[in-house]
């Protein structure tokens, strides 16, 4: 057996392209063959394969599969081996080994899915950028890099060590190998920074990475907020490097796996970005198979944080960790940092960041010993000592002195012991602190650890007495930073409280209820006052899209904060605290916010927290604000019922405190009527907008923005209502006037929106070229705006194909949809497949049906077919299988017909039509007669027993009955749908002029072949095949009317047009044929007999119905040429299949019967002939009635046997 290889051992780009030409060049025609047996070859050939699989992989290299599933033949190739397991897509042929690459025709179905695939890898437009420089991101650090690092050389040592085994960090040719190491360890020893270290000392890709991100794992909202910073710096990358490329914006969603085409801008993925969860995008970005060489860092982890949420499940990637929290992760290597970093490190630490390393006495170091010997050799501690003798500038003789001063903190215990140290260290810096510095500390301490942006810390100002400018703020911050309370970010936008000083001072102030509380409020004041929200009326304003993404990244970045907020008035709520209107205002600012982070039932119980104690008569204008925006919450996830209630009571209060002309008036007016609208009460809808027009008219003049909005939504209340008419006008008004108006004009989005819609109003009202004008006019400007591949400007161009095919100007349509086809593929880069893709390839392939372009309508409806499949769409793969099953009964292929819709649904009601259809063409009547029950059974409970589609299966089964003889049944079924039958679609008139032909009734038969053929022809080309087709039955009535001139006209149009290979093309050669034999040319007649004969048994078989009428005729015609013996072999295999197939009373059964007597007769044989008419007579006597025309022959030919029998 070959050595198992590791899938990371790829070998450089260059090696894998040489060994893949030698691969090639193994198994060329031109190369002579290889003296060496493939088993003795195998090892090496092993070798190339796989890491022909594994530049699969790195690459994203597309590749198409295909599998054998033949089960005539045990030469397969199955699934599992003819695919790598590289995400590479996968399809059966019905074929097996040998004959996998031999086809029967150009249509031959596997055939058609490889080339269907052959054109999507050809005309896939791939990202070429190089995975090592499309993935390398720009290093973020979270802060400076530590100067005074010290005493941990040997555990950095050992990552390295672990991460790069015999120091490959040069090799950035290929994927990293999962690998995950936790640091391990006690607060204060220096995790963090050995993390921190780490990183600066790597992040550059000649270093080994291509990215390296560091993210808060403290808490879960703290995992949250960092990923969302991170994706906003990929973001930021990303649009700088590809700036001015097409389709940037959406190249950058798909490597996040946003597959929304209409994100065209960076507003839009933000705006997108924001409703998803940054963890899982980020997680999404890192699993990219060709992104395989990033570095994750996950600090401070919290065992609550579930890190398997940002750690892609595949086996590329490093991950460091830091936690003091030991086999939280048994899969980790761990490294255990000891809390003492040894004497001679200590000594150097405290003298570094004492700021006395040029400067040190023998003096000095003696007391820095015994400082070290009464603080520990804990790094925090030893920094901390360091900064206050920096700061203060004071010997290390005078801080040994503050030690002996402070209690004795031995103990057993080293943790305890090391911990009251620190608290030692903390209590002589605290003493040293200013009140605006401990004041802030204690602020910090009510929040999350880190990442706190002074931006946040900036809202204090309007609440907190010492705040009172950024500049004050600014200076508290530094003082804090000099003593090493805290710790500045690199861009020095936030700051962050070590873990173990954040709990010290939270334990403080615990200690402390008043303060506690106070603290609280002043935080609570403070988070919110630092929210930028300009709808500060009510959340449902109409804000700046930009300046709402703008917010929500702020409050993305803050999402810990604000969780602790959260808990801070919730336990107000819970100790029973009231709320005055500051509180209130805190609470319902907090609640946008949450509105904002898509978390809207939490939104939603902070609104009614602060309407807790709200009482009729005693509300403020705060309190009706906030009814406004907890019923606009409300109605978000559909509680309309409350909203109403809130927006009521607002409304009452409103009107009655500031009047009916007041902006919050007008806007809960709004909300109502919007409220109104949507559960369909639209006389008060349209009240609530007549009573806002009527002020805003007043107020600002007809033609203002606002008006015309509101103008336009009352437009659209009324269409509801049915008053198209004035909707229509009111519509026209607005669009004209926004077309004026300077500050909108004629391609606002607004004035766009209006053109939609009129459009659509006017399609509705059937006034088709009016709509096609206006979709026409909203494409161009939407082109001229957006550009032709935008979403909007594709379903204007939707609509126009949509607006020509309705219409059936079908080559229009076809340009149309087309044009639409090439848009989406250039939004969607070729390469993505969508349902909008699939859908329109369904409609250009039933285009080309419509034209009689049925090579490349099939085309297209296999290319659907397989779109379909491979997104998982089952009920458009049930419907393209349908459309394509009936392509194929057109073509005469009914067995490939019958194939597709065996695969298919057999519950859908389209597939179990088509089933019946396909079955009748194949001559099986009674498979077709048994799902044609079916179809008129689930089509009468699904759509009632008078719905079009119920008629039309109706008419269907009766058709059946009457292929198989049981007039009687066919005709009850048929009665019933002769008043509407004119209206139903063309296949039901058919199904009943062949019945009217079958049970001789050819001049009505003809009557209705004639109008048959008439809709068709002014539907379709005269050469179009459905016309053809028609031709087919127009000539069998005909015919039957004895109107043989225009029969044979009509058999010639239909010989001349189809296809020799077409079942119907030998359905029409049988029908001359009998033409020829009734006017006496038993010549031609048997030529053309024989000929349909052996086509017909060779493509549909023996036991197809057309088969045995013409086996009749050619049984008759060897009469006629008193060919006896032929003629009675002809007739014996034609009584025996057709009593078969259809049974002993079947018409064709009948004829056979009585033809076979004719020839016996002939032959002399009057018993046997008296016999078989005397059956032929009794058996159509009790089908078609006692005087039908073959009733009558057949009892000729029994008096005439009789006779002759006596005499004889």
């Amino acid at each position: 057996m070959p050595p198992t290889r590791n899938p990371r051992d790829t070998p450089p780009p260059p090696v894998a392209k040489a060994k893949i030409t030698r691969i090639v060049k193994q198994f060329s025609v031109d190369q002579p063959r290889p003296r060496t047996s493939l088993p003795n070859a195998r090892s090496s050939l092993w070798d190339q394969l796989n890491s022909f699989g594994n530049i699969v992989d790195k690459f994203r290299i597309p590749v198409e599969c295909f599998y054998e599933t033949s089960s005539t033949n045990t030469q397969v190739v199955e699934e599992v081996s003819a695919t790598m397991g590289k995400g590479e897509r996968t399809h059966a042929l019905n074929t097996t080994h040998l004959e996998m690459c031999r086809f029967e025709s150009p249509n031959d179905p596997n055939l058609t899915c490889i080339v269907a695939c052959i054109k999507r890898l050809c005309t896939d437009q791939k990202d070429v950028t190089k995975p090592d420089k499309k993935f390398a991101i720009p290093l973020k650090p979270p802060f400076s890099r530590n100067v005074h690092f010290s005493g941990r050389e040997g555990i950095l040592e050992e990552i390295k060590r672990t991460f790069w085994p015999n120091n490959q960090i040069e090799d950035n040719s290929r994927p990293l190998p999962r690998t995950h190491i936790a640091v391990l360890g006690a607060g204060g020893a220096g995790k963090t920074q050995i993390l921190l270290e780490y990183m600066y000392r790597y992040h550059a890709f000649r270093q080994g990475y291509s990215s390296i991100f560091w993210l808060n794992a403290s808490s879960t909202a703290g995992l949250e907020a960092t990923a969302y910073g991170i994706v906003e710096n990929i973001i930021d990358h990303y649009t700088k490097i590809w700036k001015g490329e097409k389709e940037c914006i959406q190249r950058i969603a798909q490597l996040f796996n946003i597959f929304d085409s209409a994100i065209t801008t960076k507003a839009g993925l933000v705006e997108a970005i924001n409703k998803l969860s940054s963890v899982t995008i980020l997680k999404d970005w890192l699993s990219h198979a060709a992104n395989g060489r990033w570095l994750l860092i996950l600090d401070s982890i919290h065992p609550d944080v579930d890190i398997t949420t940002i750690v892609p499940s595949n086996d590329i990637g490093h991950v460091l960790t830091a936690t003091a929290y030991h086999n939280i992760y048994p899969d980790a290597h761990p490294l255990t940092v000891a809390e003492s970093i040894g004497e001679t490190e200590s000594i150097d630490l405290l003298i570094r960041s004492s700021g006395k390393g040029l400067k040190i006495s023998r003096n000095d170091m003696a007391w820095a010993s015994a400082i070290i010997k009464a603080v520990g050799q804990l790094p925090l501690a030893l920094d901390q000592v360091g900064a206050y003798i920096l700061t203060l500038e004071i010997p290390f003789q005078k801080y040994a002195r503050y030690l002996k001063n402070e209690p004795d903190t031995t103990s057993n215990n080293e943790k305890a012991m090391n911990t009251g140290r620190m608290h030692v260290i903390w209590n002589i810096t605290w003493n040293k602190l200013s009140e605006k510095a401990k004041g802030l500390l204690q602020l910090c301490a009510l929040l999350q650890a880190q990442d706190i942006p002074l931006k946040m810390l900036q809202g204090g100002k309007r609440d907190i007495g010492w705040m009172i400018d950024d500049e004050t703020i600014q200076e508290t911050i530094s003082s804090l930073i000099s003593f090493s309370f805290i710790t500045s970010s690199s861009d020095d936008t936030s700051i962050s409280v070590h873990q173990m000083i954040h709990a010290w001072v939270r334990q403080r102030l615990d200690a402390d209820p008043a303060a506690l509380q106070e603290y609280k409020e002043q935080v609570a004041y403070m988070v919110t006052s630092s929210f930028d929200f300009d709808d500060k009326q009510s959340s449902s304003a109409s804000t700046n899209s930009s300046h709402m993404n703008a917010d929500c990244s702020y409050l993305r970045q803050i999402l810990p904060h604000i969780e602790r907020v959260a808990e801070i008035v919730e336990s107000q709520n819970r100790t029973g605290a009231e709320f005055n209107d500051r509180s209130k205002e805190v609470v319902v600012t907090l609640a946008k916010a949450y509105e904002r982070l898509s978390e809207p039932m939490k939104a939603a119980s902070l609104y009614k927290l602060a309407l807790r104690d709200v009482k009729k008569g005693e509300c403020t204008m705060q309190d009706y604000i906030t009814m406004d925006a907890f019923g606009t919450n409300l109605v978000a996830h559909g509680q309309l019922d409350e909203a109403r209630e809130w927006y009521t009571w607002a409304l009452e209060g409103a009107e009655e405190s500031v009047g009916g002309e007041n902006p919050l008036t007008i806007t809960l007016l709004l909300h109502l009527a919007a409220l109104y609208t949507q559960k369909e009460e639209l006389t008060k809808a349209a009240d609530a907008y007549q009573r806002v027009l009527t002020v805003q008219e007043k107020k600002f003049g007809k033609k203002h923005v606002k008006t015309l909005k509101t103008r336009y939504e009352l437009a659209v209340v009324l269409l509801a209502q049915g008053n198209d008419s004035v909707s229509l006008d009111l519509l026209q008004t607005v669009l004209e006037a926004r077309e004026k108006n300077p500050s909108i004009g004629p391609n606002h989005a607004s004035t766009l929106e209006v053109l939609q819609f009129m459009a659509h109003l006017l399609e509705k009202q059937g006034k088709l070229q009016e709509s096609l004008k206006m979709y026409q006019t909203l494409r161009t400007r939407r082109t001229t705006v957006y550009g032709p591949a935008h979403k909007t400007t594709l379903e204007a161009t939707d609509a126009i194909s949509r607006l020509f095919v309705a219409s059936r100007s079908w080559q229009e349509g076809l340009e149309w949809s087309e044009k639409l086809l090439e848009g989406i593929n250039t939004m969607l880069f070729s390469h993505t497949a969508h349902p909008w893709t699939f859908s329109t390839i369904s409609r250009i392939a039933s285009l080309h049906l419509q034209l009689g372009a049925y090579d490349a309508a099939e085309s297209k409806y296999r290319e659907a077919y397989i779109g379909y499949s491979d997104i998982n769409a089952p009920t458009e793969l049930t419907d393209t299988a349908h459309n394509l099953a009936l392509l194929l009964v057109d073509r005469g292929s009914y067995s490939d017909a019958l194939s597709l819709l065996i695969s298919s649904d057999n519950s859908h009601l389209p597939t179990i039509s088509a089933s019946s259809l396909v079955h009748q063409s194949l001559g099986d009547l009674p498979r077709s007669l048994s799902s044609a029950e079916r179809a008129v059974q689930l089509s009468t409970s699904t759509h009632g027993a008078q719905h079009p589609t119920t008629l039309s299966a109706t008419a269907h089964l009766a058709g059946l009955y009457s292929s198989l003889s049981n007039f009687p049944k066919a005709t009850s079924l048929f009665s019933p749908l002769l008043p509407s039958l004119s209206t139903l679609p063309l296949e039901a008139q058919q199904s009943y002029a062949t019945h009217l032909l079958a049970t001789s009734r050819a001049p009505e038969a003809l009557e209705w072949q004639q109008k048959i053929l008439s809709s068709l022809t002014n539907s379709y080309n005269a050469d179009h095949p459905k016309v053809l087709l028609s031709s087919y039955h127009l000539a069998a009535a005909y015919q039957g009317c004895g109107r043989y001139v225009d029969a044979s006209r009509t058999w010639n149009l239909l010989l001349s047009g189809l296809e020799q290979k077409h079942p119907v093309y030998l359905f029409a050669t049988s029908g001359m044929a009998e033409l020829h034999r009734l006017e006496g040319r038993f010549d031609q007649a048997h030529a053309l007999f024989s000929r349909a004969v052996d086509g017909l048994r060779s493509l549909l078989g023996s036991k197809h119905p057309e088969f045995i009428r013409a086996l009749v005729g050619l049984a008759k015609t060897s009469l006629g040429l008193k060919k006896l013996e032929e003629a009675e072999s002809h007739a014996e295999e034609a009584v025996r299949v057709a009593r078969e197939v259809l049974g002993e009373q079947g018409v064709i059964t009948l004829e056979a019967v009585n033809t076979r007597a004719e020839v016996l007769r002939k032959r002399r044989r009057f018993k046997e002939a008296k016999k078989g008419f005397k059956e032929a007579r009794e058996g159509r006597e009790k089908v078609l009635g006692g005087d039908a025309r073959e009733v009558l022959e057949s009892r000729r030919g029994e008096k005439k046997s009789g006779r002759w029998w006596r005499f004889w």
